[in-house]
């Protein structure tokens, strides 16, 4: 995968990016853990995601909602998660976007909600079909997903949309770097470009709502690649080839260079050799 690697630094968001001087390729596992990063050391970094399992909706499943609606079968709701809007609090854009959509749909609005913005958000928006629930974290988000007719992301939100790709849930996304690693517009989603008033997202919200065909496609070609690119498999592929092309590089001028013992998360330091060296260890130290 990255046959020129000879120095690998795999970044969590505990480790100090100036730390990545000198190495050939950094990764991360999540896409915001890059976003985070200075702009030198982001256009550089790889996001190598832990992957997410292939959820399939038994038939009949449903989800009883906290205002006693039952979602399931050819009930479903929209949804949209508020973590990863721009300005996503109630001065932002997402107020007057969830405004133009039950303008616009009759579909029943699911609008998941961090615990501590929950009284918020369920002041702000008093229409009965928008129901506010608590984000059940990415573990179970799942139940809310596989009811769903359609996801609406923003533009930093690439986990979301691959656990609903995974689950079965068509994406609608707003365009940006994390997003077009993920959606291939048209295919297995679709991109909006970024704006500043909800008029056109919500159009199109409205407009890929009606057509069920395309819905039943991009869901169909979103859970494919989901299962063939970021399975947990798929994931553990990524890394040992990763490694195995440390270690498999003798056709590779070899570099004095010593070896680096890097901190790979709390608790944890994962020491990666250099070619005179390839073998790799995992060391755990309180």
């Amino acid at each position: 995968m990255y046959p020129e690697a000879r120095q690998v630094l795999h970044l969590d968001e505990h480790f100090d990016p100036a730390g990545a001087a000198g190495f050939d390729t950094v990764t991360c596992a999540w896409w915001w853990q890059r976003e985070r990063m200075p702009d030198a050391l982001r256009q550089r970094a790889r996001v190598l995601h832990p992957g997410v399992p292939q959820l399939r909706s038994a038939p009949g499943c449903g989800l009883t909602l906290p205002d006693g609606r039952w979602l399931g079968g050819d009930s479903r709701a929209l949804i949209i998660a508020t973590e990863g809007w721009p300005a996503n609090g109630p001065d932002g854009l997402l107020p007057d976007l969830i405004a133009a959509l039950l303008d616009r749909t009759q579909a029943p609005l699911l609008l998941v909600v961090p615990r501590d913005a929950l009284p918020v958000w369920r002041a702000l928006i008093v229409d009965q079909r928008v129901c506010c629930v608590e984000d059940p974290g990415a573990h179970n988000r799942h139940l809310l997903l596989r009811v769903s007719a359609l996801l609406v992301c923003g533009r930093h939100q690439p986990d979301w949309l691959l656990e609903a790709m995974a689950t079965g849930c068509p994406v609608l996304a707003q365009d940006g770097p994390a997003m077009r690693e993920l959606v291939r517009h048209e295919i297995n989603g679709r991109l909006a470009p970024p704006a500043d008033a909800p008029g056109p997202l919500a159009r199109m919200t409205a407009e890929l709502l009606a057509d069920v065909q395309t819905l039943a496609r991009f869901a169909r070609e979103a859970q494919a690649d989901a299962g063939r690119d970021f399975d947990t498999h798929a994931a553990a592929a990524r890394y040992a080839r990763l490694l195995g092309a440390l270690a498999d590089d003798d056709a590779l001028p070899a570099r004095p260079l010593p070896d680096r013992l890097i901190p790979a998360g709390r608790g944890t330091w994962a020491r990666f050799r250099t070619a005179s060296n390839p073998k790799t260890s995992l060391d755990r130290r309180p």
